[in-house]
């Protein structure tokens, strides 16, 4: 079978790596700064809630494919109302046969019940990713003694409380879902991996460690989200697609990303799509919601995210974390002092930590 994929409207067939991310360093950054929140400790979450929850939500759903075919898939929305109903715009024009949202459409943005209802009404096929994960906990009332921990919740919280009348739904739904492809190869679209919806694909994941996570029997196709860094890449046979987010893209293009399969008689075509919204709208919801109010000082980091399409939740608990534990720092300050540093510096003592944080002389 053949697979192209189109990036950035250019045409690459068989695509060994293909990164949609051409401001990222030459030294590609350590995967964690992507990765958007920080779970609580083990012995810190209610006990074998998630167990249970991950128990029943790991389950195939086979949708057989016929030829030709379209399929869209969405992920990350994070609760980003207006790039949702930008990218549902650009749907209604390409009309796919189906339609998945492959999870974290909650937290982070203003707008979480919103969306929730318009996923739920859409007809779409939904997973669930890691930010429902935290919203059940905070619906759980779980609470944390770590100071600095406590801020990085509030975002959920705040979500959980609004979202309440939604939460049996959201846990009855899987992290994963198996199709039938051609030649009999399967397609799976995932929220992180196929076995879990708490780690993702990165520009720098080695070979070896994807392949582990994709597991045995791959895919032909493995399509995702959870990393907010749209990507093509070969693992081993699997061709993996990294679809981006729709609500807070992290490779420096404010546009929101979803992807498209199009499935011909002998052929995969994979195109990345980039859609403008009024993401001034979003700001003003801030506003509107109370979001700064509700969600804590980490919804100043949040907008930066959006407005700058860069991760700044994980930068931030890197830099600042161990002083706020250390009440050497107020969380105001901390934030006040993170918001004044430009991108660059960020990025630069990001490293310079993480680097002595992973091998301590």
């Amino acid at each position: 079978m053949i697979i192209a994929a189109t990036l950035n409207g250019e045409r690459i067939e068989h695509a060994d790596q293909c990164v949609l991310n051409p401001e990222l360093r030459t030294e590609p950054l350590p995967e964690r700064l992507y990765r958007k929140s920080h779970p609580a400790p083990v012995s810190a979450k209610p006990e074998g809630s998630i167990d249970r929850i991950r128990q029943k939500l790991v389950r195939d759903e086979i949708f057989g494919l016929g030829s030709p075919m379209r399929i869209a898939v969405l992920s990350d929305i994070h609760g980003n109302l207006p790039a949702l109903e930008a990218v549902a715009a650009d749907l209604d024009r390409l009309s796919p046969d189906l339609v998945f949202v492959a999870g974290d459409f909650q937290n982070r943005g203003p707008n979480p019940r919103e969306v929730t209802s318009f996923v739920y009404q859409s007809g779409w096929t939904i997973l669930r990713g890691n930010h429902e994960d935290y919203v059940i906990w905070q619906s759980q009332n779980f609470r944390t003694d770590d100071s600095a921990d406590y801020y990085n919740w509030l975002p959920a919280r705040w979500t959980a409380e609004l979202t309440r009348d939604s939460m049996e739904w959201v846990k009855g739904l899987p992290i994963a879902t198996r199709l039938a492809g051609p030649n009999e190869r399967s397609i799976i679209i995932a929220h992180g991996s196929p076995r879990s919806n708490d780690e993702g694909f990165f520009p720098t994941t080695p070979q070896t460690k994807a392949a582990e996570m994709i597991g045995d029997n791959p895919p032909a196709l493995l399509c995702v989200g959870h990393s907010h860094l749209p990507l093509v890449r070969w693992i081993n046979s699997t061709l993996l697609v990294n679809v981006g987010s729709v609500g807070f893209p992290f490779d420096g293009d404010r546009r929101a990303s979803y992807g498209i399969l199009n499935l011909g008689h002998d052929r995969w075509e994979v195109d990345i799509r980039r859609v403008e919204y009024a993401m001034e709208r979003v700001v003003e919801e801030f506003d509107r919601v109370n979001f700064y109010q509700g969600a804590g000082p980490l919804s100043h980091l949040i907008r930066r995210e959006l407005e700058s399409a860069r991760p700044h939740l994980t930068p931030f608990e890197y830099l600042f974390g161990l002083k706020i534990r250390a009440g050497n720092i107020s969380i105001s300050e901390a934030v006040e002092t993170y918001l004044s540093m430009p991108q660059e510096q960020i990025e630069t003592e990001f490293i310079r930590v993480f680097r002595r944080v992973r091998s301590p002389s």
